[in-house]
């Protein structure tokens, strides 16, 4: 029972991850495509440091 409990926990924090790398992400895009190229490339430097950080997670997003 525990052991299917933190198998549960750790897809859904994995899953909060993907998400918070995707919103990172399409937030870079937006950044960019308001001509703010600096803070594009800022927003993208952190997704990117978030996938470095957790190595498991598809770096394809």
């Amino acid at each position: 029972m525990s052991t299917t409990l933190g198998i549960t926990t750790w897809l859904q924090y994995r899953q909060s991850v993907q998400n918070e790398i995707k919103a990172l992400t399409l937030s870079a895009d937006a950044i960019f495509a308001s001509n703010q190229e600096l803070n594009a490339l800022l927003a993208a430097i952190k997704a990117k440091r978030k996938i470095q950080q957790h190595n498991y997670i598809d770096s394809g997003i």
